[in-house]
């Protein structure tokens, strides 16, 4: 009896250990996969983090390394998703197909990722230089990701790019195409709207109307058919013909007044009249928002206050300026909207009243983002109104003082805007020395700008302006070597083809004014044009580079 109680003791006890290794193990396997899950979960954070800043590649490589070292983790699925985002939107179509083929037939961000790939490819659609990137991404939405949905918008850019080669006949078959095959498409008053933002680029401006009038009439009452009639307004205003603008400012205000965004419209109405200087107008349709939203609205009230000021109606802008900033103190806004409005006051030669402002941020927003840009607003604006000349002096010590201020670029490039725009007012208005010395404060602080932020958000529009009022001091070979490297530093610019245009008259200006030889000039304007014909060959300045070279090649 003893034996077989302790036969049955040892097996019981094997049993007993082999249910607590089966236990223990897993227990372990539970344990490990879970710290996997928090490995793949914080990388995927760490990733969506990089992803979101603009970080493409540090987001790249955390999502590559989910997928290879975290392979049956159920965020692969997201990781391959975000990774064929951000290969779409650095043009690599190719490694994207690659990705896309390890994904499963029907998953399920499928529709996410059909929307934030449209989003890049639409958002090509608005610049000529890169309609053909946005037609590839479309045919691999297409193709790949099986979006027929979205074969109106491949049908899209083959009219666009048929406008910007001139081929009329093609656009409006293109067109009609369009109208038989997608007018039931949700998004065909967007492709419409657009197209006839193309032919308004090009100056089609009878192809643009047609367009705009025909969103207006087929969709009035949609997003775009309200944006289509603003496009009629902005050109009515370009062509600076009144009685249309009368017209299409009539039109929105009777048959939009009930859309929900005739607010909005009102005011990007009142914007073009301000950026016009038809100041009056521009006031009547901010008033007409104002008293339509029935509260007050910050940036509503900074377009009221700045037009009243460009009025002349002193007294009205700064009784508004004090009721908001009462109305307003303890708004999270207010330190930005004081600052915005300081910024335009300082444009307008209120010297006094932008140090206040500055002031006020920096008594009641204290501990708000805007605090550093008040700082150097109050010593910009002071040394403004003191006529300083020791630019260079000052630009420096700003850069030392607030060199880690993100905004920093922006404040200063703001600063070389205001310099040349009031070099411009003040041309041919018997002012020349102040002219040529606005000119040089404004190049001074481009040359700061780019030696001392040479990668900043601004660097492009720094050569842009600097290289602008080089040409206007008559210092021809600097502004060419700006506008040089403008186009080196960004290539694929929406204007370049002005800017590579304007380097060949600059030639041209330099030999008229003996700098250079007629051979050395009309050498170097011949090869700027042909650039301008080989990268830009449906420009708007194609024409006339053509006829200098039909002309003077043989000379």
């Amino acid at each position: 009896m003893s034996v077989k109680f302790r036969h049955y003791g040892r097996v019981l006890f094997l049993v007993v250990l082999l249910l607590s290794i089966i236990i223990m193990t897993g227990l372990t396997v539970i344990r490990s996969t879970a710290q996997t899950e928090e490995s793949a979960i914080e990388l995927l954070e760490q990733a969506r983090g990089y992803q979101k800043q603009g970080l493409y590649n540090e987001a790249e490589e955390n999502y590559k390394d989910i997928i290879e070292e975290y392979p049956s983790s159920e965020l692969m699925e997201e990781a391959r998703k975000n990774l064929i985002i951000i290969y779409v939107g650095g043009d690599r179509l190719a490694e994207a197909k690659a990705v896309f083929q390890n994904l499963p037939t029907e998953f399920s961000g499928k529709g996410e990722l059909l929307e934030a790939i449209q989003t890049k490819a639409y958002n090509r659609i608005k610049k000529k230089n890169s309609l053909q990137k946005a037609k590839e991404i479309y045919q691999f939405i297409v193709n790949e990701l099986g979006g027929d949905e979205y074969a109106m918008w491949l049908q899209t850019c083959e009219v666009i790019n048929y406008i910007w080669a001139n081929e009329q006949t093609a656009a409006q078959n293109g067109i009609d195409s369009l109208r038989d095959n997608y007018w039931a498409h949700k998004d065909i008053a967007k492709a419409v709207n657009k197209i006839g933002d193309h032919y308004y680029m090009v100056k089609e401006y009878q192809k643009a109307g047609d367009i705009f009038r025909l969103v207006v009439d087929c969709w009035g009452q949609s997003e775009y058919g309200i944006r289509a009639q603003l496009s009629l307004i902005d050109m009515a205003m370009q062509l600076k013909d009144e009685t249309a603008i009368e017209a299409a400012i009539n039109k929105l205000q009777s048959e939009f007044a009930e859309h929900p965004e005739i607010n909005w419209a009102r005011i990007k109405a009142g914007d073009n009249y301000y950026k016009r200087k038809n100041y009056q107008q521009a006031l009547q349709l901010y008033q007409m928002a104002a008293v339509a939203q029935g509260q007050i609205d910050l940036w509503l009230q900074k377009r009221l206050i700045i037009t009243y000021y460009q009025l002349g109606e002193n007294s009205t802008a700064e009784a508004t300026i004090n009721k908001l900033l009462t109305d307003f103190a303890n708004d999270p806004e207010m330190g930005e909207m004081a600052n915005r409005l300081a910024r335009q006051c300082r444009k307008l030669e209120k010297y006094e009243k932008a140090q206040a402002l500055y002031q006020y941020v920096l008594d009641n927003h204290p501990n708000s983002d805007c605090i550093v840009e008040a700082r150097v607003g109050l010593l910009l604006a002071g040394w403004m109104s003191e006529g300083s000349e020791d630019v260079r002096g000052t630009i420096e010590k700003i850069i030392a003082d607030y060199e880690g201020y993100k905004n920093l670029p922006e404040v200063l490039l703001d600063l070389c805007s205001h310099f040349c725009e009031r070099a411009n007012r003040a041309e041919g208005k018997g002012s020349e020395e102040q002219v040529r010395q606005d000119y040089q404060k404004a190049v001074e602080v481009g040359e700061k700008i780019l030696e001392k932020l040479p990668d900043s958000s601004v660097t492009i529009s720094s050569y842009q302006l600097a290289g602008d009022c080089y040409r206007r001091l008559g210092q021809y070979d600097k502004a060419i070597e700006c506008y040089q490297k403008l186009l080196l530093k960004e290539p694929e610019a929406e204007y370049n083809w002005h800017v590579q245009f304007l380097i060949g008259q600059l030639y041209q200006q330099m030999r008229n004014n003996r700098l250079i030889s007629k051979s050395e000039a009309n050498e170097r304007t011949q090869s700027a044009y042909e650039k301008v014909l080989d990268d830009y060959p449906s420009c708007p300045a194609a024409a006339a580079a053509r006829d200098w070279l039909d002309h003077n090649k043989a000379i």
